[in-house]
């Protein structure tokens, strides 16, 4: 099977103005079904036909405490939510200056009732009470004091699980409400389709940052000679917060044919950002340029104005190298202006179409093909 990606700017983007976000900030993820799942991971070759659909349910209802997914409709689609906390409900028992965690709630298609789900995860959890609507489900109390919880509640022909009562009350929320935060990825075709409201997501991802560079710092002072490993990281974190800055939404999507693996990605950008006017600028490539990839392309990308993209880019990135370099103390003394150099000598390079691949070579590697408007 020849493996290809389609579309223009880095697989293909596609720029929609719907809003993102539906009752509450979150990351959403919808399977087709499990059994299309199962069919694609067979045109892959990961899994074989005889076994695909037993070993993809085996693993979710694993996770689930359902081995067998008893009471769901494995030819429906399938709703993955996480739930991320607003400044008003982070709860009082998050210590000050720290983010609460996210919550996962699952939706899934009912075959009947949904109390064939109920009695199998009641097999596994052996405790089971009841809170209004939503069953909660428990483990006995370990020696270490760990306990196993599930939370299950049957609304409108589905069955909503999570680990947390109150992200299957979001969940409820959102299909009571039959929003479901389609237009997270509502444009997007696919089997796997997943969509984040970067906005929502961000202070969370802050926190993590903050975090991950502080227990760095801890463990000790850079190897003579070495990289300070808590600059560079540091660095790396603060560039990537400040390009998702000017993003409101991203989603992409994931589709597998005989004949290709197809991505597919939207951005949404902020209003009044620079990548915001960046977007409404941009045109796709010439129809010559769409068809100069090889027919027997692994992979291709096709793409206009890049030298415009720097104009986002471009600073965020050098700024990071600045700071990268500096760390590295005298071994990285002439990096950043090195890259900065660069960078200036190239400009106007890419100003025009882009057509690029990975095509098979006669003797069993890879090749690289690219083609560049003339400026």
């Amino acid at each position: 099977m020849k493996k290809k990606t389609t579309g223009w700017m880095a697989a293909m983007v596609c720029i929609c103005s719907i809003a993102f976000g539906a009752e509450k900030p979150m990351v959403a993820l919808q399977i087709a079904s499990l059994e299309q799942l199962a069919t694609e991971a067979v045109t892959l070759k990961v899994l074989p036909e005889s076994s695909a659909k037993a070993t993809i349910a085996a693993g979710l209802g694993g996770l689930l405490g359902n081995p067998n997914l008893a009471g769901v409709d494995t030819a429906k689609p399938i709703d993955v939510y996480v739930f991320f906390p607003t400044p008003e409900n982070t709860g009082s028992n998050t210590a000050a200056g720290q983010i609460a965690g996210p919550q996962v709630a699952a939706v899934f298609p009912a075959t009947s009732n949904g109390m064939d789900y109920i009695a199998a995860i009641g097999r596994t959890f052996p405790s089971t009470n009841k809170i209004g609507s939503i069953y909660e489900f428990s483990t006995p109390l370990g020696a270490t004091g760990l306990q196993r919880k599930r939370f299950v509640a049957l609304v409108a022909g589905r069955i909503i699980a999570g680990n947390k009562i109150d992200g299957v009350r979001e969940a409820i929320s959102l299909v009571e409400s039959q929003k479901r935060a389609s237009p997270l990825f509502m444009e997007l075709p696919g089997t796997i389709r997943v969509g984040v409201d970067i906005q929502a997501v961000l202070p969370f991802l802050q926190s993590m940052s903050q975090a991950a560079t502080t227990k760095m710092g801890k463990q000790g002072a850079a190897q003579p000679g070495q990289p300070d490993p808590t600059q560079v990281l540091g660095a790396e974190m603060e560039m990537m917060l400040k390009l998702l800055e000017d993003i409101q939404g991203f989603a992409f999507s994931v589709r597998v044919t005989p004949a290709a693996v197809t991505l597919c990605s939207r951005v949404d950008p902020k209003d009044g950002t620079s990548l915001s006017a960046l977007l409404s600028k941009d045109v796709p490539p010439s129809a010559r340029y769409m068809a100069l990839p090889p027919a027997n392309a692994l992979c291709a990308w096709v793409g206009s104005g890049m030298d415009k993209w720097m104009e986002v880019f471009g600073e965020p990135y050098l700024a990071m190298m600045d700071k990268i370099s500096a760390a590295m103390g005298s071994q990285g003394a002439d990096m950043g202006s090195a890259i900065r150099q660069i960078m200036t000598d190239t400009k106007g390079l890419y100003a025009g179409d882009i057509a690029a691949a990975i095509v098979p070579d006669t003797d069993g590697k890879l090749g690289f093909v690219e083609f560049l408007a003339v400026t």
